[in-house]
């Protein structure tokens, strides 16, 4: 693929990034049941060649956005940085990825009241990539053998983009992952209105690279891998209903304990994947679907969940994280969510009906970011969202009237850092969530 740049002379630079891909996948599979086994047996094969071409261009205004950004410290080296037009000038990624598995999944009845489930799978996967780097004058050479060049605005010259070190270079990578992961459960029906169960589960997710510059200091690295990712996950729970048929109870106790748990993180510059060595989850979830008997227009619904999330201790600096993430709550996931929901369904008017909803959500403080930055917390929250639908059924036409955030809650949907930005170089940003929202929406069927 390529790509053409545009330059006007108040930009300052501009960024390129196009990937192709395609994917071809295999996935035949045998089924079938006596009068105590369900089975399940399959293949799977998938072949990948993905291309990813990233470009970039200093603009006329580069050198006096950064001599700006820092009080004038590049005033006298001008002439020597971010020349314009320069920059990184071509980094091709080319990675081809097969993937090969072989499963079965089946579900023994032991008895009238218990059952297991068995299901095992072996996974292969295989990836090769090939790097290529090219630059024109870059910053990074200059910042480094310039006599007298402050030591404090070295990394700042040698971004990725802008470290000319990387000019010339070729890298070829290879992997390969094998794992065998599945599943064991065990049910119990006493009684046709409870059934309980217990669980484990092995999850594997394939290793990968990096398709982005990676230095250490100012030095180009050829390793951008980032290793496979396993959970093993444990569950006790039960589903329970009364006889009525009208109230619907379901609860489970639940452990995660992941491996080498891969994090799309922001580093200031670049998103990468890393490796955390250990992320643990644990918690229980309940949730309830309530019919009134006396009110058979009435529906009730919701739920609440408790889940702790915490990284294992370990390096972080050695990772170029955020050394908050070490012993640190995932982010994104709040300790305590709930939901509540009630649904009424009536005659509205002639043969037409309604069908009113207002639904709930509450959650607690949680942070948004990657790099668990205090910032970017959002505090606890509760959301509140209606709807009415008007329909017959005899008719193929209806009208939704809805409303989104009724309260006009204002929180950030994601907080990240922005660090060209602001009198120190680094600053917050955020994609805001949408205010209160209205709507209408005809359907119509055919």
């Amino acid at each position: 693929m390529s790509a053409c740049q545009f330059l006007s002379a108040g930009e300052a630079f501009r960024v390129s990034n196009l990937p192709n891909s395609n994917l071809v996948v295999t996935h035949p599979k045998l089924s079938g049941q006596t009068d105590n086994l369900d089975w399940l047996v399959g293949l799977y094969a998938a072949t990948e060649d993905l291309e990813r071409e990233s470009r970039l261009r200093y603009g006329n205004d580069y050198f006096a956005y950064w001599n700006t950004l820092f009080g004038g410290a590049f005033t006298s080296f001008a002439g020597q940085f971010w020349t314009p037009g320069a920059a990184a000038n071509d980094d091709l990624y080319q990675q081809e990825a097969t993937t090969f598995a072989v499963f079965t999944h089946n579900t023994i009845q032991l008895n009238d009241v218990v059952d297991a489930t068995i299901g095992v799978r072996f996974t292969s996967d295989e990836k090769d990539l090939s790097s290529s780097f090219s630059n024109n004058a870059g910053s990074c050479t200059t910042a480094v053998t310039t006599p007298g060049f402050p030591t404090s605005l070295i990394g700042f010259s040698c971004l990725s983009w802008q470290n000319d070190l990387f000019d010339g270079l070729t890298t070829e990578q290879s992997r390969t992952d094998e794992e065998v992961s599945g599943t064991f459960k065990l049910s119990y029906r006493p009684n046709e209105n409870l059934l309980t169960y217990a669980s484990y589960a092995r999850g594997y997710k394939a290793g990968g690279f990096n398709l982005d510059r990676a230095a250490s200091g100012v030095t180009p690295i050829a390793d951008t891998s980032f290793d496979a990712e396993t959970v093993d996950a444990y569950e006790l729970g039960a589903k329970w209903n009364n006889s009525a048929g009208s109230l619907f109870i379901n609860g489970a106790a639940f452990y995660q304990d992941y491996a080498d748990f891969q994090l799309n993180t922001f580093l200031g510059t670049v998103f990468v994947v890393e490796s955390i060595p250990e992320l643990k989850s644990q918690g229980v979830d309940v949730d309830f679907r309530y019919l009134p008997e006396a009110a058979e227009y009435l529906t009730l619904q919701g739920g609440i969940t408790f889940a702790e999330t915490e990284y294992g201790e370990f390096d972080a600096a050695a990772l170029g994280l955020s050394s908050r993430l070490s012993g640190g709550a995932l982010g994104f996931a709040p300790r305590w969510t709930g939901t509540l929901a009630a649904t009424i369904d009536a005659d509205f008017i002639a043969d037409w009906s309604a069908r009113w909803n207002l639904s709930g959500r509450y959650t607690s403080r949680y942070n948004t970011g990657s790099n668990l930055d205090p910032q970017k917390d959002v505090d606890e929250l509760v959301l509140l969202n209606g709807r009415v639908a008007i329909y017959n059924d005899d008719s193929p036409f209806s009208v939704e009237l809805w409303a989104q955030n009724l309260t006009d809650e204002d929180y950030a949907q994601v907080a990240f850092d922005t660090p060209l930005q602001g009198s120190n170089g680094s600053a917050i940003a955020a994609f805001l969530s949408p205010p209160r929202t209205y709507g209408v929406t005809l359907k119509a069927e055919f």
